[in-house]
């Protein structure tokens, strides 16, 4: 035995001290909470490479993201998550077969709102841009959908 459990158990006291676990806790955050932060992290820093070259399929091939590319500039201008203001744009450009349906009279997106929406954050300082310069037209918007999701280049 050691000098001082000698010493010790000589006095009377017999008390031992817990034995600290192999690993002992940090005083910071969860670990979960440090992993989701990880996690989150790559997540955007992924994003951030992905979006890095700052291009989209090009607007002549990648027509089946038209209407959901107009689903935020509808929101914001026209207060609608229809396509109606851009019927006519539709038909003249004759690009909307299969990605746009016509349900109760109205011209709807073929997709889920739920990209639009969170598209909306991204669009909102790009519409606010083009009203400024007093291009908010269902004409204009719809011939500037192709840089939506870009910065602004008008």
């Amino acid at each position: 035995m050691s000098r001082k459990r000698e010493d010790r158990e000589a006095e009377g006291e017999n008390r031992e001290t817990p034995a600290l676990p192999a690993e002992s806790k940090s005083p910071g955050m969860p670990r979960s909470v440090q992993r989701f932060g990880i996690a989150s992290a790559l997540c955007l820093l992924c994003l951030v490479c992905y979006l890095a070259n700052r291009r989209t399929v090009p607007y002549n091939r990648g027509f089946d993201t038209i209407p959901v590319r107009l689903l935020p500039f509808s929101i914001l201008r026209y207060q609608t998550l229809t396509l109606e203001p851009f019927r006519q744009d539709f038909f003249r450009e004759r690009r909307h077969a299969g990605f746009t349906l016509e349900r109760r009279g109205r011209l709807v997106s073929g997709y889920p709102i739920g990209a639009s929406f969170l598209a909306l954050p991204f669009y909102f300082p790009y519409y606010v841009d083009l009203a400024l310069k007093g291009k908010t037209s269902h004409s204009d918007l719809f011939a500037r959908a192709e840089f939506g999701e870009n910065s602004p280049r008008a």
